[in-house]
Parts: structure tokens; C-alpha cells; sequence
């Protein structure tokens, strides 16, 4: 008997404990507040965003409306359907991101930035504005680097096994080398790096003529630094059309189209970011190699799941943060501007080399997905007859008015670039198509919220309020077609596939338009509201898509088909379910692109 005091107190406070914890997960809603989307007792509706977070939040949208609220565990979350909530979600100041940058940084790599606001506002002008023509300019020099040294690679490659025969379909016949190069599937050739293949103070000179963000306005008085470096490969001919068409001579490389990716354009990125080195260790083979495995559980991390359920990523991790010390960063001259005086603010903010290299990762991620994008942007290019012709045409019209025989160079402004609209639509195109990106800010105090509709919300404190662009990208409601009724279920559905097929003309002026026949705005997001860094990015991307396409010549194995990994909504940018093998051969004489004022 005298056992029933105590077991009736366990009991009591057994039942206090578990209506705290139901409690936070009990469905709580007051007048004005945004539906509640029903879900389960514990998870919420987790398991129905899991699964398809696309078509999941199309249907919530269809049966609540542009505002509604889902529950992810004991997180409740509203989301802003409507595209042009967009700029609305930046403006409103009790919608904060600090508290999702602060729990992103130490989840995922473990340390907190001071004054985050600050630091954005200090260092975030070296990667946009008056920086644009120099970064851009170093980040041209590094990608014409890589170009060569992939080149340079397949032909050494060529040559030690001479003329393999690929007996694959159709192709049998045909003359293809398998790149060995830098990253083949996924492993190194340790054996061969750039200095292997050319003279180190070479790439030093070459490095400083092209490196003009301490001095732009130099850049046009020099020639250009690769114009002795191979003649063949950088001569112009007198027509200029001629230099997109396929050349019989060149022979064919075979590679994975992401390897090619990486060792082009995910290699420029990184130099630009931190310079060369011979470090084997810290180079971007290895930080190619060490993301690859992170990136895949990213979602996990900065949710805040144990990362000891994860050890391949833990690994991984523990290799990035073996990269250098801020003192070696430092002694680089070509380290890019952004790092530089991040490190001098985060230093003089009291922060240890640890915070700074963490600070280092995030940025080195951010950049990962401008390489992610890029490969899609290409492969998009390749496999799509219209959108190649399309581009290259404009190419062509372009660079004749833009070549000046003296330097033998096709001379670009940012303008130049910002106004090509068939790479503008292909580049929106291939965001639309990839983009997995979750714009998430935490609510500060409880907010009467005016959507764009004219309705007001009522938001709690504590809560969180998102925009899924993945979910916007892909709703026939946006993109409609005023020929398609929603009653005609069948071309309804046409339309809905159709959105899930790539169209490089459907941001091309005239068309871009929705369904009462007004222009689309935001239709398109890529990138948060608040990233300083999204117009060098997108940059980037279009002055690849221009330098590879003038570069090489593309034809995809057959049966080779690039499908987006659907796991991975929550990244930037999707991955491909697998890599595809494409072969390229290398253009006689490319254009020789320059970026001017």
C-alpha cells in the first residue's frame, strides 16, 4: 500500500508531461490567422511534404487558398503562394532571417556569426556593384585556364592510348577518348595537376594580366594573356560564324557532363574564390569531391538532426575544415576580395579562425550552387536543338558588333550580357526547372500580414513564413495557357506536364506573360531576397553558357537522360538522379571573350 502515493504522483506527472508535449504539437489557430492545413497528431503534415513538397503544396493551394499554414513537427510554418508575396516577404521587418542564417551556420558548420547584418552590409559590396567587372573578369581568366587544362588532359590521354574504339550503338566507328582527366566519376588522377602541364610562373603571369580587379580599367590595354599560350586555339578567324560550327578535324573526348562541369566550371569558381595553389589537399578536386557527399545531407543538418546518424557526412565535413588557415589565405594574392575582407571584419568582430573557416564553407556552398545551376543551363543547351540554335545565333549577332580585329578579342560589357534575351530565358528556364530553394524567415512578434490579394493575415511569434518557389515554378495557374480551361481536364493536364518540360523561349519577351495577359514578375526565384551575391552568380552562369558553347562541340551518348533528383527539394539548386555521358571535341579557333566596361 505504501507504493500507490508514489505511483499515483508518476502517473500525475507522466500526464503533465505528455499534454505539455501534445501541446506543442495541438492544432491552435485564432481568428484571422492563415487555414491550418490537418495533419498528424505528431509529424504534422511532414510525411506529405516529404514525399512530393511540389504537388503537395499545389493541392493545399487549391483547396486554402494563397495562405496557409503546415505544421513540420512543432514547427509551424506559413506559406505565400503567390509569386508577388515575393518582394512583400523581404519588406516585412518582423519577418527575420538572422534567426534562420544563425541556426543554418551552427546546425550545418558549426559556428555563429556576430552581427550578421553588418557583416552582410561590410563585406556583400565585394561581390556586387563596382566589384562586378573585376570579379568577373578573374573568374573569365580562371575558367579560360581550366578550359585549356581540360583540353590539354584528353589530348595527353589521347595519346597514351591511342585511338580506342568506343563500341557503344552507332558510335563504334568513331575515334572517342574517355576523359581521364581531373575527376573522372567521381575519383582524382592524383598524378596529374596544372603545374604537370604548364610552367607555373607562366600561369603566375598569366594570373596577373587577368587579374584586374585591383585595377579594372587596365584590363583594356592588354592583350590578351592567353594569345601566346596556343595559337591554334585562340585564333579568330575572318568569319566569325564559322566558329560555332562543328570542326571534322578535332578529335572526340568522351566524359560525364557534371565531370565536365566540375572541372570547368566548379574549378574556375573555386580559384576565384581562393586563388591557386599546389596544395593537393586544398584544391578544388577535393573540395568537389568532400561537398558532393555533405551536400547530400544538408536538409538533415540544418534541421537539426543528430549528426551522428550521418557519419559519411561528418567525414566529409571534418576534410572541408581541414582546409587552410586564414593567415595562408591571406598570403595569396589572388585570394578574391569577398574572402579577404570577410576575414579582416570577422577578425577585428572577435571571431576565431575556427567562426572564419566555417564563414569560408558557407560561402565555398552558396558558390557549389552556381556550379549546380550550370550544369543544368548546359545540359539543357545540349540536348535541346532550338534553344543551341537560338543561343548561337545570338551569339553570332552579338560578337560581330562586339569584335575588335586590333586585340583579335570579342569585347563584352556586363550590359552586353544582361540584354541577350535568348540566354536570359534558357538561363530563367533552367531555374525554374532545378531550383529546390526554401526562402524561410522567422516571425519576431506577432504581425498583421497584407498579402498582395489585399487580405490580411494574422502571423504568430515564433512561428516561421516561407515561399517555395519549386511549388510557384511549376503551377499551371502561373504559366496558364488562356486556350486551356481548367474544366478541360485533359489539356489541363498537358499543361501541367508541359511545366515540367523545358521550354528556353518561355521568359522571352512577348511570352513571359500570364493568363490575363500581364507580365509575369518574380515568376522566376532563384535566389533569396536578401543574397548580395545573386547578380555576380547568375553572371557566371551566362558568361559559361557563352564560353563553353563557343569553345566545344557537345553530343550526348545515347540513352543518356538527365533527370532532376526530387529528393533533394530544400537545396538551391537539384542534382541530376546521375551524371550522363556526353562527347565533346574542342573548336579550332573560339572566340576570345573579353569583359570590358
Amino acid at each position: 500500500m505504501s507504493l500507490l502515493p508514489s505511483t499515483i504522483s508518476m502517473w500525475c506527472l507522466f500526464n503533465v508531461c505528455l499534454r505539455k508535449t501534445l501541446n506543442k504539437f495541438e492544432v491552435r489557430r485564432n481568428p484571422g490567422e492563415p487555414p491550418l492545413v490537418p495533419g498528424h497528431l505528431i509529424w504534422g503534415n511532414g510525411a506529405e511534404f516529404a514525399k512530393d513538397a511540389v504537388s503537395y503544396l499545389l493541392d493545399c493551394k487549391k483547396r486554402f487558398g494563397n495562405v496557409f499554414t503546415i505544421r513540420l513537427l512543432n514547427t509551424h510554418m506559413t506559406l505565400l503562394m503567390d509569386h508577388n508575396d515575393y518582394e512583400n516577404l523581404g519588406k516585412e521587418r518582423n519577418f527575420d532571417f538572422d534567426p534562420i542564417q544563425k541556426q543554418v551556420n551552427w546546425n550545418v558548420f558549426h559556428f555563429i556569426l556576430k552581427d550578421p547584418r553588418k557583416m552582410m552590409k561590410e563585406t556583400g559590396k565585394w561581390v556586387k556593384g563596382k566589384s562586378l567587372l573585376g570579379n568577373l573578369t578573374t573568374f573569365l581568366a580562371n575558367l579560360n585556364i581550366a578550359f585549356e587544362k581540360v583540353v590539354t588532359l584528353n589530348e595527353k590521354n589521347m595519346n597514351a592510348v591511342g585511338n580506342e574504339k568506343i563500341m557503344n550503338g552507332n558510335i563504334k566507328s568513331e575515334k572517342i577518348h574517355t576523359n581521364t582527366g581531373i575527376i573522372q566519376n567521381g575519383n582524382e588522377d592524383v598524378g596529374l595537376d596544372l603545374k604537370s602541364i604548364m610552367d607555373g610562373s607562366k600561369i603566375d603571369k598569366r594570373l596577373e594580366q587577368y587579374h584586374v580587379g585591383l585595377d579594372a580599367k587596365n584590363y583594356l590595354n592588354r592583350k590578351c594573356p592567353f594569345s601566346n599560350v596556343n595559337s591554334k586555339m585562340m585564333r579568330v578567324n575572318a568569319d566569325l560564324k564559322e566558329k560555332l560550327i562543328a570542326d571534322d578535324s578535332q578529335e572526340w573526348f568522351q566524359s560525364g557532363l557534371r565531370i565536365f562541369a566540375c572541372n570547368t566550371m566548379f574549378s574556375a569558381i573555386f580559384n576565384t574564390i581562393f586563388g591557386f595553389s599546389d596544395d593537393n589537399v586544398f584544391s578544388y578536386k577535393k573540395a568537389f569531391s568532400h561537398f558532393d557527399v555533405f551536400h547530400k545531407y544538408f536538409n538533415y543538418f540544418w534541421l537539426g538532426l543528430p549528426k551522428i546518424f550521418f557519419p559519411e557526412a561528418v567525414s566529409a565535413l571534418e576534410q572541408l575544415l581541414t582546409f587552410p588557415e586564414a593567415d595562408e589565405l591571406l598570403q595569396r594574392d589572388d585570394l578574391s576580395p569577398y574572402v579577404r575582407n570577410a576575414i579582416y571584419h570577422m577578425r577585428n568582430s572577435g571571431q576565431t579562425d575556427g567562426d572564419i573557416k566555417g564563414h569560408n564553407l558557407v560561402f565555398l556552398h552558396v558558390n557549389y550552387n552556381t556550379f549546380r545551376i550550370s550544369f543544368w543551363i548546359l545540359y539543357y543547351i545540349i540536348t535541346n536543338d532550338d534553344a543551341r540554335q537560338a543561343l548561337q545565333d545570338e551569339m553570332t549577332q552579338l560578337f560581330e558588333s562586339k569584335y575588335d580585329p586590333e586585340s583579335k578579342t570579342v569585347k563584352l560589357s556586363i550590359k552586353d550580357i544582361d540584354n541577350m534575351e535568348v540566354l536570359n530565358s534558357i538561363v530563367d528556364e533552367s531555374f525554374r526547372m532545378a531550383s529546390g530553394v526554401f526562402m524561410v524567415r522567422y516571425v519576431v512578434q506577432d504581425t498583421d500580414f497584407k498579402s498582395c490579394d489585399g487580405k490580411t493575415y494574422s502571423i504568430r511569434a515564433g512561428d516561421k513564413v516561407a515561399i517555395y518557389p519549386p511549388a510557384i515554378h511549376k503551377d499551371p495557374e502561373l504559366f496558364d495557357d488562356p486556350s486551356v480551361t481548367k474544366f478541360d481536364s485533359f489539356n489541363f493536364l498537358l499543361l501541367k506536364l508541359s511545366l515540367l518540360t523545358f521550354k528556353y523561349d518561355r521568359f522571352l519577351k512577348g511570352n513571359n506573360v500570364s493568363s490575363d495577359g500581364s507580365p509575369l514578375s518574380n515568376a522566376v526565384m532563384p535566389f533569396g531576397s536578401l543574397c548580395p551575391g545573386k547578380k555576380f552568380a547568375i553572371l557566371q552562369t551566362k558568361v559559361y553558357a557563352m564560353s563553353v558553347i563557343s569553345r566545344f562541340n557537345f553530343q550526348m551518348m545515347p540513352g543518356e537522360v538527365a533527370e532532376i533528383d526530387s529528393r533533394y527539394h530544400g537545396h538551391e539548386i537539384l542534382p541530376p538522379v546521375k551524371d550522363v555521358q556526353v562527347k565533346f571535341r574542342p573548336i579550332s579557333n573560339p572566340y576570345n571573350i573579353a569583359i570590358v566596361e
